[in-house]
């Protein structure tokens, strides 16, 4: 029920728009991510992006400090998700 009065509160065109900006920043991440000498796991990707890290565990246990919200994949990789809350 919740996501259907979602969809229809926006509309196709605003789902159309929350779906390109959040893709848009999905992307951006991912290129910061690369530039700042991470590699990301796959090159397709939507909402999330999958980082592999030294060390999984350390970077969750500080992200959720500051307030973040990143999922363990494996010891080596996090992945981050974005919404249109970003």
């Amino acid at each position: 029920v919740m996501a259907s009065m979602y969809a229809v509160w926006h509309g196709p065109e605003g789902l159309k728009r929350i779906a390109r900006r959040v893709a848009l920043q999905a992307r951006m991440l991912a290129g910061a991510a690369k530039a700042g000498g991470l590699k990301l796991r796959h090159t397709a990707f939507f909402d999330t992006i999958c980082v592999e890290v030294p060390e999984a565990d350390a970077l969750v246990a500080k992200a959720l400090e500051a307030g973040f919200n990143l999922r363990r994949v494996d010891a080596k990789a996090v992945a981050i998700a974005l919404d249109e809350t970003v």
